[in-house]
C-alpha cells in the first residue's frame, strides 16, 4: 500500500460495527491492488477526452498536483474549489493559475493531511471541461483533453496505468480531521480560502 496522509487510516476493531468481520476485511484489503498508479478511460463525444484516477504517496502528492495543474491549465484562468467531505465544494471566480496555487500552498499541509478537506481546480467552457479534484481520501480525479501530456507526466512520476488498480475507499476506512497544534482547523481553511477566492478577483 502507498503512503497515506495523516487524516486517513485503516480502521481498528473499535471503529467497525460487530456486523462486519474486520479480519476478513483487512485480509481482502491486504490482497487488493491499493498501490501507486492510475486508471484511465478515454472518452468520446464529451467535453473532455479522458478521465483518470490517481493513487500516489502523500510525500509526492503536492508536487504532482501542481505539475498536473500547470500542464492541464496552461495559459488559462481556471476556478478554485474547496469544501468539506461529502458536500458540494465551493467554486470560486476565475483567477490565474499562479494565484490559485499560491492560495492553496498556504494550506498545503492541511489540504493534504486533513481527512475532511477536498479541493481542486477546474475550467468550464462551452466546448471543453478540465478539472483536477482531490477528494477527502486524497485520491486525484482528472478530467481533461491533453492526454499525451498527462501520460508523459505520469511517466515522470513513475506512475503506471493499471486497469486493476483499487482505491483506499474501496474498503472501510476512517477519515479524520487534522487536530495538531499550530495547524488550522478545516473550517478555518475553507473560510479563508473562500474569502481569498473573492479578494483576488
Amino acid at each position: 500500500m502507498y503512503k497515506l496522509p495523516k487524516g486517513i487510516r485503516i480502521p481498528n476493531i473499535t471503529d467497525i460495527s460487530n456486523e462486519f468481520n474486520i479480519e476478513e476485511i483487512n485480509k481482502k484489503r491486504s490482497e487488493a491492488k491499493i498501490v501507486e498508479g492510475f486508471t484511465l478511460k478515454e472518452e468520446k463525444n464529451k467535453k473532455w477526452s479522458f478521465y483518470a484516477r490517481i493513487n500516489i504517496d502523500i510525500d509526492k502528492f503536492w508536487n504532482l498536483f501542481c505539475q498536473l495543474c500547470n500542464v492541464l491549465f496552461l495559459n488559462q484562468n481556471p476556478r478554485g474549489m474547496v469544501g468539506f467531505k461529502n458536500t458540494q465544494p465551493y467554486v470560486g471566480k476565475e483567477l490565474s493559475l499562479s494565484e490559485l496555487l499560491s492560495i492553496f500552498s498556504d494550506y498545503e499541509y492541511e489540504l493534504l493531511n486533513d481527512g475532511y478537506l477536498e479541493f481542486g481546480i477546474a475550467n468550464f467552457r462551452e466546448n471543453s471541461f478540465c478539472e483536477v479534484f482531490v477528494n477527502n481520501f486524497k485520491i486525484i480525479y482528472v478530467w481533461g483533453s491533453k492526454l499525451e501530456e498527462f501520460i508523459l507526466l505520469m511517466d515522470q512520476f513513475n506512475l503506471q496505468k493499471n486497469d486493476c488498480l483499487q482505491f483506499i475507499n474501496d474498503f472501510p476506512v476512517i477519515s479524520e480531521a487534522l487536530l495538531e497544534d499550530g495547524k488550522s482547523h478545516y473550517l478555518e481553511v475553507i473560510d479563508d480560502i473562500k474569502s481569498r477566492f473573492v479578494e483576488n478577483r
